[in-house]
């Protein structure tokens, strides 16, 4: 990568963004910590438009199927901008941050529910009989856990985001955190105007991807999503893609080597308001990238590499698996499904399934072979107990 033009200084790490287009232009966000940051971890933020997109801040666009885009909004370059503000670097107390309990010793699912205040993540059996109560935080979105199970990435915004970045709009902010389960303890990983999702440790635990919006406005505007992945031993953040104005890149799934990297691809403009669907490929050592799959989107690498999961917007969004070359289709799981995630030994996969006449999520699992593709277990309902979840992540604790 030609990381030198995608490079931006943050709170101390040097964060790479994220982008998702065949054009190889790319522009520096206004909004952007620098070399102005204190010794004391606190950052310095200019206020200012963005050319962008908006949409409502918080949700994955994958999932919001009907959201409306609107155009991108041009920003005068002589645009004055306003005094920086001083952000401070979060600490776990700042997000109501909790440890309760720890997570027992087997195979489990981990999600979010966003009922309680704070927000809740419990670690459910694969049975669906033994929850456990694992940590609280303010808002919590996205979750990503480590192939060892050591460490959990998790998305989580600012209680004060009003005050820190004069940002009213939902939940805006989501700063990346990593818990550590042995201590049981979090630490901020990237924070900022921006908000992580699509938490992906890399094949060795050595990266995270992130998918990122960042830079937003006073009016809710931003530049989009892109990819990028964070270096866990220097903190440095890359942006791995370049940026297009309303073409959103998301689900980055590096291959076993690391030398490639499959990701989802909305096309806003093509197609509003859903967007043109597809599923891209970025080689890593020439910055090319290629077609995978069109009209799906979605894809989720099983833990060999073989094979991938996909939504596939040909047969009702319903989930898919397929071999790297599209051969050895079968579909998984007959009815549309978020979240999908493999099994750490690649023989089941587990997702969220709505449930729209209670207002929420339920987590199922089948066999990864489609045998189970019309007949899932349900290990949570959601509908009784009460939750709201947003997303789920495997985890084996030995």
């Amino acid at each position: 990568m030609r990381a030198s033009r995608w490079i931006l200084p943050f709170a101390g790490l040097v964060l790479w963004s994220l982008g998702c287009s065949d054009d190889d232009t790319s522009t520096a966000p206004h909004a952007k910590v620098g070399d102005d940051a204190g010794t004391d971890g606190s950052v310095l933020l200019p206020e200012a438009a963005q050319e962008s997109s908006v949409v409502d801040a918080g949700h994955d666009v994958v999932d919001e199927q009907d959201a409306f885009f609107d155009a991108p909004v041009d920003v005068a370059a002589d645009q004055e901008e306003d005094a920086p503000i001083v952000v401070p670097k979060p600490t776990p107390a700042d997000i109501d941050f909790k440890a309760l309990q720890p997570i027992p010793s087997g195979e489990f699912l981990l999600f979010n529910d966003w009922n309680p205040s704070p927000n809740m993540v419990r670690a459910i059996s694969l049975d669906g009989q033994s929850v456990v109560d694992v940590f609280r935080a303010f808002r919590i979105w996205s979750l990503g856990v480590s192939h060892d199970s050591k460490r959990i990435a998790f998305a989580c915004g600012d209680p004060k985001q009003a005050e820190h970045y004069d940002i009213t709009l939902g939940d805006a902010i989501q700063h990346t955190w990593i818990y550590d389960v042995a201590s049981q303890s979090a630490e901020v990983l990237a924070f900022g105007n921006l908000n992580d999702e699509c938490h992906t440790f890399g094949p060795d635990d050595h990266n995270l991807y992130v998918c990122r919006r960042y830079d937003f406005s006073k009016t809710g505007s931003f530049k989009g999503w892109r990819i990028g992945r964070i270096d866990l031993s220097s903190r440095v953040f890359e942006f791995l893609t370049p940026e297009m104005d309303s073409v959103f890149a998301l689900h980055p799934q590096p291959t076993p080597d690391e030398t490639e990297m499959l990701y989802g691809m909305i096309d806003i403009p093509s197609s509003p308001p859903a967007g043109v669907r597809s599923i891209k490929k970025l080689h890593f050592a020439t910055e090319t990238f290629s077609f995978v799959r069109t009209d799906a989107d979605t894809p989720v690498l099983s833990p060999d590499g073989k094979r991938y999961l996909y939504r596939n917007f040909l047969q009702k969004r319903t989930l898919w698996a397929s071999s790297l070359d599209a051969t050895n289709e079968v579909q998984v799981v007959a009815a549309e499904v978020t979240k999908p995630v493999w099994s750490p030994d690649g023989s089941r996969v587990a997702y969220l399934v709505r449930d729209d006449a209670h207002n929420c999520d339920h987590i199922e699992m089948v066999a990864s072979d489609g045998s189970q593709a019309s007949a899932p277990t349900r290990l949570r309902d959601c509908s009784t107990s009460g939750e709201f979840i947003t997303n789920i992540a495997w985890i084996s604790i030995p």
